[in-house]
């Protein structure tokens, strides 16, 4: 994804309880994007500008919550990683796959 640039085009935004979701990558505006590679040089790098009078991780700090997920999942809000403004993360993703299994009685 590095030879691609990304708009305000590619997020979408949902109001929560907890403040505004943007949702990169939903493929709600029609198109998804994806890599064939990964780590820091080719896979997905974001910049963001954090606007601290319009970000919140809760009712009294700033920054921003990440969380990873598949397009048209079940969003855990307890998961995932807080990241404050004027800071930096570096972080790795692994695809892991859950299934249920339904046991007929």
């Amino acid at each position: 994804m590095k030879d691609k640039d990304c708009s305000d085009k590619d997020f979408v935004t949902d109001l929560t309880q907890d403040g505004i979701c943007f949702t990169f990558n939903s493929g709600r505006n029609g198109s998804v994007r994806s890599t064939m590679f990964e780590g820091p040089d080719f896979g997905l790098s974001i910049l963001l500008d954090v606007q601290t009078n319009e970000s919140t991780t809760g009712q009294f700090s700033n920054g921003l919550k990440v969380i990873v997920h598949d397009q048209n999942t079940f969003v855990n809000l307890h998961s995932g990683f807080n990241i404050l403004p004027g800071t930096h993360a570096s972080v790795a993703v692994k695809l892991r796959k859950v299934g249920l299994v339904l046991i007929e009685l």
